[in-house]
């Protein structure tokens, strides 16, 4: 039985340049990637390499994505109000609403400003110099520095994270930790990216080396209560492919019996699938492009594919920059429209559809479209 899923070296922390490798020269562009399971948990996790770990410390002393969750990013709203509108449900109906809260890495400090113009009394934790200069720009305390503390408790009635738990080595242990910095009668709420359908697809797009841990409602419920915590609600977001939790302690926790290894062999299986088909699809004698290629970055590093194809995108912050290790420039629609590719694969599970709609309408047969959605074989509306 093969217990792990090796998919070579990915590009690792990808961020935009530009110029061609216009990344800090001491950081590697690409590094070592494989999926595996954690099988008491239900858990598809990323292989834990030191090598990896270590640049993973490295950036985030360094820089740490912050994210969406900031002043000016188009996101920040959609994605932070629909949380907040989550954590409102969700400590609607308990006995004693929260007066405190801490928010584990907590980026831009949006969340934060928020809950504080609400008049809870606030501060987060991060060890990002980005975060710090945004939280003494919006007046908010913070501890600078890797949770767990390394010393003292918060002692919060409330501590939440938004997109936090999927980069921790040890998510058990992670939550372990809240139950000692809550206090009497505290919650957790905290949102992770939902990886339910792509699991169940093989669709390794949501390959990334800051992610150690892919959930689905399944595993992230067993991790929870493992943890010690009895999860209150556990919810699939309307927008954005992400998962919802809150909960609060309840005991010492244990670990329930195995789920076994047979559904990261069908993961594995899946996935051997949706690589060989992307192969297929980009043939060299075709030429290929990948519009918002996000999630075509896994699939190109792991067949070796890092020249010959171009990349799209609607945002304009994009247009005429690199991503590291792949020296073709993002492009725009109106680039694609004067000289469009032999097959276009349309990677936006959001905006798919209408997306591919604009280009059959300006390009006509010109180009062969195929959706991710259909090339996954994912359900319609099964991830948002």
């Amino acid at each position: 039985m093969k217990r792990r899923l090796d998919l070579g070296e990915l590009q690792f922390y990808w961020r935009m340049a530009d110029v061609p490798a216009g990344r800090d020269s001491d950081v590697p562009a690409f590094l070592p990637f494989a999926f595996s399971f954690d099988p008491a948990l239900g858990l598809v996790i990323q292989e834990r390499n030191p090598q990896v770990l270590d640049w993973l410390r490295r950036i985030y002393e360094k820089e740490a994505n912050v994210g969406y969750l900031q002043d000016g990013h188009a996101l920040a709203k959609v994605y932070g109000d629909a949380f907040l509108d989550f954590l409102e449900r969700a400590t609607a109906a308990r006995e004693s609403r929260p007066r405190s809260v801490a928010d584990i890495g907590c980026g831009g400090v949006y969340l934060l400003r928020a809950l504080q113009a609400r008049g809870l009394d606030v501060c987060g934790v991060d060890p990002s110099p980005v975060t710090r200069l945004a939280a003494e720009r919006a007046g908010v305390p913070i501890l600078a520095q890797f949770y767990p503390l390394a010393g003292g408790r918060l002692g919060r009635d409330l501590i939440i994270h938004y997109d936090v738990l999927e980069h921790t080595a040890d998510p058990v242990s992670f939550l372990q930790r809240h139950r000692g910095d809550l206090n009497p009668g505290g919650c957790i709420v905290f949102a992770v990216p939902d990886c339910t359908e792509h699991i169940a697809s093989g669709d390794i797009s949501m390959a990334l080396h800051e992610h150690l841990n892919y959930f689905d409602e399944v595993s992230l419920e067993r991790t929870v209560r493992a943890a010690g915590f009895r999860p209150l609600r556990i919810e699939r977001a309307s927008y954005g492919g992400v998962l919802y939790c809150a909960a609060e302690p309840d005991g010492a926790g244990a670990r329930s019996s195995e789920v076994g290894w047979a559904p990261f062999e069908r993961f594995r299986a899946n996935a051997e699938r949706t690589i060989k088909s992307f192969a297929a699809l980009a043939r060299k004698e075709r030429a290929l492009g990948v519009y918002v290629p996000l999630r075509g970055l896994p699939y190109l590093s792991t067949i070796g594919l890092h020249d010959g194809v171009r990349f799209f995108d609607d945002d304009p912050g994009l247009h005429g920059r690199y991503f590291d290790g792949f020296p073709s420039p993002v492009e725009n629609f109106e680039d694609f429209v004067r000289r469009p590719t032999d097959v276009v694969l349309v990677a936006s599970l959001a905006f798919g559809d209408k997306i591919a709609a604009r280009i059959r309408e300006r390009v006509g047969d010109r180009s062969e479209i195929v959706v991710w959605r259909d090339f996954c074989g994912l359900r319609a509306g099964a991830v948002r």
